[in-house]
């Protein structure tokens, strides 16, 4: 029987407050073992076995039988009875402060069903001066957990991705990267828990509702993250990201009661806001985990790894290729927005037909038609590449194969060492870096030769046809006619050492 607040021993004292904090108590807040404490009348220290529930006397207030006294059980002392430890006058012990007995990983389940069901009665059982490094290690088996979940995640992509191209270059690379995020999930979630149980405990402050320091607020805090963060496990179930942070803020408001006595206002104040400055913490922290994994639209094209492939059918019908992307814009197989995001992934100036990018996006049907007409007149002949802007059209007539290129999206600088090539084929969009690239450049050319295509040369070289006046001007000041050349189209092929898209080949 300790103190709450200051774990001072309370044994044998007759007044309610504590001898050495001054804190107020109840004989009624402690549970004991039935017949394990003994109860002694203020006036004439009769002894009384408590052999109710919890210990407690029953009835709770009686006439004293030696002195005729009336007493009621809150004015009597307390003491161990005659041969019982003090350790066993108590309820089991908490799980979690028995885990050296009973094991780490049961002791974390018991201790999650325990403060998901009754968080008040889990919290009573811990010593006012327990160690928060013990709430730490809770809090981090379960944002391990949320780490490992997230890791065979990537992994399930990852062997989706191999199924449907064949190979993944720089996986390691990017299973790497994986890693330390997972690690810095693991260590941001227990500082953003830690964050919340610093902003609850000044709210308490404000609100005078504590009665105790900082390491009384802050298991509540990490203990009621520690269960209710188990909820966000449940990925098969869209709720728990709603459900997770309502029953964090409701546990820790009655742990946070129990550990201060304070008023459930008070408490409910404290742990929404907490639960407001968490969310805010895991924003910030959601959008540096996408600057680390190279997510961030600041960091390259837009096209990233893991969003949904363009569809291999946007670029034909029933088999038959489009004679060139706008045919498939107007024909309603590709929206103009992912096509003006092939060519100008970061929102370069695009023109055609003296359209700017917005005029593209709003213009019509029979527009698009017309100025898909005057692109078949530039484009190369046998199927060639050709180049809109950033993006190289590679195979045109692709549909067949989920391996083959269809686009090829360049970097602004090839020679910049944060460069990122995008490949777009039917089932799958990969952006890599320069050795990567080289990778997918030598599997390409394998898959051409064997088709008994020549091999892919420097596409960067390929002139923009965006460039050419018969198309970036206006429709009217120069009118396209059926007889009209069409300019030389075969590629320039440099020799094998130089990879597609880097100068050089370095």
């Amino acid at each position: 029987m300790r103190c709450r607040t200051c774990d001072y021993p309370l044994w044998r004292t007759t007044s309610r407050t504590c001898p050495e904090c001054g804190s107020e108590f109840h004989a009624q807040e402690y549970r004991f073992e039935p017949g394990a404490v003994v109860y002694r009348c203020p006036h004439c220290r009769e002894g009384y076995f408590g052999t109710g529930r919890d210990g407690h006397l029953e009835p709770p207030a009686f006439d004293c039988v030696t002195c005729g006294q009336a007493i009621t059980m809150d004015q009597m002392s307390i003491e161990p009875a005659y041969g019982v430890d003090e350790a066993l006058t108590g309820p089991p012990p908490n799980p979690w402060s028995s885990r050296q007995k009973i094991g780490i990983m049961r002791a974390w389940f018991q201790s999650v069903m325990a403060i998901l069901g009754a968080p008040t009665e889990f919290i009573r059982g811990l010593p006012a001066n327990s160690p928060v490094g013990d709430s730490v290690l809770f809090a981090g088996i379960t944002a391990t957990f949320g780490a490992l979940l997230g890791l065979a995640l990537v992994a399930i992509a990852l062997l989706f991705q191999a199924f449907f191209t064949g190979r993944f270059p720089g996986a390691g690379q990017y299973v790497l990267v994986q890693l330390v995020l997972a690690l810095f999930n693991i260590v941001f979630a227990i500082v953003s828990s830690m964050l919340a149980g610093f902003v609850a405990h000044v709210v308490l402050k404000v609100l005078r509702g504590t009665n105790g320091g900082l390491g009384r607020s802050m298991p509540a805090i990490l203990y009621g993250y520690g269960a209710t963060g188990v909820i966000n496990l449940l990925v098969c179930c869209p709720c728990t990201w709603f459900i997770s942070p309502i029953w964090w803020c409701v546990s820790i408001a009655r742990m946070l009661q129990e550990v201060h006595k304070a008023q459930a206002s008070k408490t409910i104040t404290a742990s929404i806001v907490a639960a407001i400055a968490w969310i805010s913490i895991l924003g910030v922290g959601t959008w540096a985990s996408a600057v680390l994994s190279g997510t961030s639209s600041g960091l390259g094209p837009r096209i990233q790894i893991g969003m949904p492939a363009v569809d291999g059918e946007s670029f034909s019908q029933n088999g038959v290729p489009y004679a060139t992307p706008l045919a498939a814009v107007a024909d309603g197989s590709m929206p103009m927005t992912e096509f003006l995001d092939l060519i100008a992934p970061d929102d370069e100036p695009v023109v055609i037909g003296g359209l700017s990018a917005e005029e593209l996006d709003e213009a019509s049907e029979a527009t698009i038609t017309r100025l898909s007409e005057r692109m078949v007149a530039l484009l190369p002949a046998d199927q060639a590449p050709f180049r809109l802007g950033r993006a190289v059209f590679v195979y045109r007539n692709a549909t067949s194969s989920s391996s083959a290129w269809q686009v090829l999206v360049l970097p602004t600088d090839p020679n910049a060492p944060e460069a990122r090539w995008t490949i777009v084929r039917r089932r799958s969009i990969v952006t890599v870096n320069k050795v990567e690239f080289l990778e997918h450049v030598t599997a390409e050319n394998k898959r051409r030769t064997d088709a008994k295509r020549p091999p892919l040369g420097d596409l960067s070289l390929l002139p923009d046809l965006l460039l050419r006046k018969e198309l970036s001007a206006p429709e009217a000041a120069v009118p396209v006619t059926p007889s009209e050349p069409a300019p030389p189209a075969d590629p320039v092929v440099p020799p094998a050492s130089a990879p597609a898209g880097v100068p050089g080949g370095a």
